[in-house]
């Protein structure tokens, strides 16, 4: 039957499958542990060396195929990497680095500031000394203060009229050596001290003098230097003084100690003189005060000295006249011949033959020259006069006589004659007659006289001699044009005191302040004119105004309103105009007017004025940060919020704008440091795996041996690709049966010591 078939196939396919079934998986066992074994002696080998070279590789897969199944290799090298942890910093993190690496300062430094208010120049008067009063209601109100009853005249009192002047007179001398100054002691003091008694005296111990050149003595006296006058005793102290005398009686007392001094030889010095230092020559006249001296000088005094009369000679007289200019001279001839005479005549002093004559008059005190005739040809004419000037100045009457050739031309001017002069000399004949050209009598010339005309007066006039005059109002100040208070009040000789009007010309039409106004008082005391002064201090003011805010100003002269200078000046408000937000940033350094920060000023007038640089303020603009910046003008004061920003530069790199420093130093570019990795302090630690494939290409592309480092682990796994026979007829028993059936996996790290 069927069944018995089957059971019978059954039973050959147990008998021979199962032992078939054992061969093949005992196969396919030894063939695992052979790829067990290789693999692990390769994997020990490795290790030991530290590399996987071709030969070495090749003999491993050698051995593998000797099995005669086909495997999948696997090679995984593990390396183990210790690297320092790097990474990028934010913008922010470098610039806080930067701001902590800082060393500088930035500190804030307050300036204060002060402006002031405009100084108007209005001169309104402050003083209350404006002038209330006038010089009628002062007169007005005058009382009188009577004389002093305790007055003793004097001579003060006398205010007539007294002779003034005297006779000193300052001579001019300088000794010289010889008798004619001969000098010599004219006296001999003493100072004396008493030791004993302490008394204190002057006393002159001789006293000398010269007669005929010759010194006597006049009398001595020493026994005021042997005894004390007081005590008598005998212990002095004296000092000796020498007063000097010279025969030239020119001495005195220059330095005031009482003593004549001793003047050099060929000093000049000037010496008071009771009489005058009269002149060689002609006359002097010398006035002091109500005085007069005169030294007369005449013209027969002249002949007499020079002694023209002798031979006669007028001519020689004539000419000492006309060379002093006829002055120094009381008296003159009164008839002068001027003309010619033949040589030996003239020289003999005989009178001209030719001649014209003159006549000496005084026209008022001016001395001129009238024409009285002439003489030619030995004829006279008197009357008839050809053409000669009727009067002669002086000085014409000089030069017409002066040489023969001025006479000769003088006749041909006016006289149609041909003078032959060559024979002929100068000849003037003088008459006796004489004409006083002095208006001083000669008896003046014996003593000083008053010539002042007033006799002295003696009468008491104290009540009417003003000492002095004090203003009544010495300090004034009134508008332009108004007058003055010139009242004073007068202190007389005897006492009393009135209240006197003066008199000014002080100009009050311009506005002064301070000056100085003379008041003036004219009286008069006997007939004499008498003046006395005094001053007062004025000040003169415009009229004034004042304004809607309370200002007095003066008005114009004229009384017309300028308009209010403190208003035109002065400020009601100052803002800042510009940034009108009232604060600004800007960058250090840079000041507010470099950034355009304006303000508005507005006068109290209405008026206003936009200020970009006329301002003052305290920025500190070194300072990074926020600050409150005060700003003023004209004595007013506004503020600003002022943030300063540090400083940008344009990095070269990046060419982006980086904050310098607050003291303007560079940091770096945060944006180029942010770039740049630093270490942060951490070591990663990471495994690097390389595979089949990196390794065969080392080996077989590259240097044909693949190297590890020490510690590295290398992991091996070997499966099968293909199946033994004994693994194939189970799987065609068991069809779910996967076809995997060798997996050896190994390894190990590199140079790690094997255990055996």
């Amino acid at each position: 039957p069927i069944e018995i078939v089957i059971d019978v196939i059954i039973a050959i396919i147990i008998i021979v499958l199962f032992p078939l079934l054992y061969l093949g998986m005992k196969q396919d066992t030894l063939t695992q542990t052979i790829v067990e074994i290789e693999t692990d002696e390769f994997v020990q080998e490795v290790r030991g060396k530290g590399y996987i070279d071709k030969n070495l590789y090749e003999e491993y897969i050698k051995k593998l195929s000797a099995t005669g199944i086909l495997y999948d290799v696997s090679l995984e090298h593990t390396h183990n990497s210790l690297e320092p942890e790097y990474r990028f910093r934010t913008k922010e993190e470098v610039l806080e680095e930067q701001k902590n690496s800082y060393t500088g300062t930035n500190e804030y430094h307050y300036l204060p500031i002060s402006t002031d208010i405009p100084h108007i120049e209005d001169p309104i008067d402050n003083s209350g000394n404006l002038n209330s009063e006038t010089n009628e209601s002062v007169m007005a109100s005058a009382t009188d203060d009577p004389a002093d009853p305790n007055h003793i005249h004097d001579e003060g009192c006398y205010s007539g009229h007294k002779h003034i002047g005297n006779n000193g007179y300052i001579h001019k001398h300088t000794h010289v050596s010889g008798k004619a100054c001969r000098r010599y002691i004219q006296s001999i003091h003493y100072d004396v001290r008493c030791r004993a008694c302490g008394v204190e005296y002057s006393t002159c111990a001789a006293w000398y003098y010269l007669d005929d050149g010759k010194l006597v003595t006049a009398w001595t006296d020493l026994s005021g230097i042997k005894n004390c006058y007081d005590c008598n005793r005998t212990s002095l102290v004296t000092t000796k003084h020498d007063s000097y005398g010279y025969a030239c009686d020119y001495e005195e007392d220059f330095d005031g100690d009482g003593y004549n001094d001793d003047v050099p030889v060929g000093e000049e010095r000037e010496y008071h003189k009771s009489t005058p230092l009269a002149p060689e020559d002609g006359y002097f006249l010398l006035k002091d005060g109500c005085y007069l001296w005169h030294r007369s000088w005449t013209f027969n005094q002249l002949r007499e000295k020079y002694k023209y009369d002798d031979d006669n000679e007028d001519l020689k007289a004539f000419r000492k006249l006309t060379e002093a200019n006829f002055q120094n001279i009381c008296t003159v001839p009164l008839i002068y011949n001027i003309g010619l005479a033949y040589v030996e005549n003239a020289n003999r002093g005989l009178p001209p033959t030719s001649y014209v004559t003159y006549k000496a008059f005084l026209d008022g005190n001016i001395l001129k020259f009238s024409f009285e005739g002439y003489k030619i040809s030995g004829q006279s004419y008197k009357s008839d006069n050809p053409g000669f000037p009727e009067v002669l100045s002086k000085n014409e009457f000089i030069n017409m006589s002066s040489t023969n050739n001025a006479i000769r031309d003088f006749f041909v001017k006016y006289i149609d004659h041909n003078m032959n002069i060559s024979s002929q000399g100068r000849a003037v004949s003088l008459s006796s007659s004489i004409l006083t050209i002095c208006p001083h009598p000669r008896s003046n010339s014996l003593r000083a006289i008053p010539i002042c005309g007033y006799e002295e007066d003696g009468t008491v006039d104290c009540d009417k001699i003003i000492v002095s005059i004090i203003p009544t109002h010495e300090v004034q100040t009134i508008y332009i044009n108004d007058p003055l208070i010139t009242t004073a009040r007068a202190t007389y000789k005897d006492g009393s005191k009135k209240t006197i009007l003066c008199t000014t010309d002080f100009d009050t039409s311009k506005v002064v302040t301070n000056k100085q106004a003379t008041l003036t008082y004219n009286y008069e005391i006997d007939g004499v004119a008498k003046t006395i002064q005094t001053t007062i201090t004025v000040s003169t003011i415009l009229r004034n105004k004042t304004c809607h805010n309370g200002h007095v100003y003066n008005l114009n002269s004229d009384n017309t309103d300028p308009g209010c200078p403190f208003c035109r000046g002065y400020l009601q408000s100052l803002v800042v105009y510009y940034p009108s937000s009232g604060s600004i940033t800007i960058y250090k350094g840079t000041t507010l007017k470099e950034n355009e920060v304006t303000l508005l000023a507005t006068y109290m007038d209405g008026r206003q004025e936009y200020l970009k640089t006329e301002y003052v303020d305290n920025l500190d603009k070194d300072y990074i940060g926020t600050q409150t910046a005060t700003l003023s003008y004209k004595g007013l004061y506004t503020s600003l919020s002022v943030t300063i920003k540090r400083n940008l530069k344009l990095c070269p790199i990046c060419n982006r704008y980086y904050e310098l420093y607050p003291d303007n130093s560079d940091p770096g570019c945060p944006f180029c440091a942010a770039r740049t990795p630093i270490f942060t302090g951490n070591v990663l630690e990471y495994d690097n795996k390389y595979y089949e494939r990196d390794i065969l290409k080392e080996i077989y592309n590259g240097k044909g041996v693949y190297y590890f480092s020490d510690k590295d682990y290398l992991l091996m796994r070997v499966k099968n690709r293909t199946n033994g026979w004994g693994r194939g007829l189970i799987k065609n028993i068991f069809k779910s049966l996967g076809n995997e059936y060798i997996n050896v996996v190994d390894g190990g790290y590199i140079r790690e010591e094997v255990e055996k």
